[in-house]
């Protein structure tokens, strides 16, 4: 079943233990500014992609909910999301400029619909 929670599209009711893998070989990120995304969310949605010269900012220090990400020296935003359930959730975002590769999802809950998450920490260059 496909359906959409919070603006973002999903599939339903496959269970880990029935999923496989089908192919081999790696994903290259398309490099995008934020305000290529914001222009073109639809485009973007669940797609890979590296935001170069990025900066997070929030009103705590970690990864952790809701915080910020923006790049042209920041005039674009985006909401940049991090689950409690990630392993990385509770350590320090970096305060330097960055190049993020992530996931674009839409959401309907937050004040900027479209946000970025990144998978891991190797995310971060």
């Amino acid at each position: 079943e496909l359906s959409k929670f919070n603006g973002l599209l999903q599939v339903n009711n496959v269970p880990n233990a029935v999923a496989s893998v089908v192919g081999t070989g790696s994903v290259t990120p398309t490099v995008a500014t934020i305000s290529q995304i914001l222009a073109n969310y639809d485009s973007y949605e669940s797609t890979l992609v590296t935001i170069q010269n990025a900066t997070i900012s929030g009103t705590g220090t970690t990864f952790s909910g809701v915080n910020n990400v923006s790049d042209n020296g920041g005039t674009d935003n985006l909401t940049f999301y991090t689950t409690t359930y990630s392993t990385f959730a509770a350590d320090v975002f970096p305060t330097t400029t960055v190049n993020l590769t992530g996931i674009v999802h839409i959401s309907t809950t937050w004040t900027i619909p479209t946000a970025f998450s990144i998978r891991n920490l190797s995310d971060i260059n």
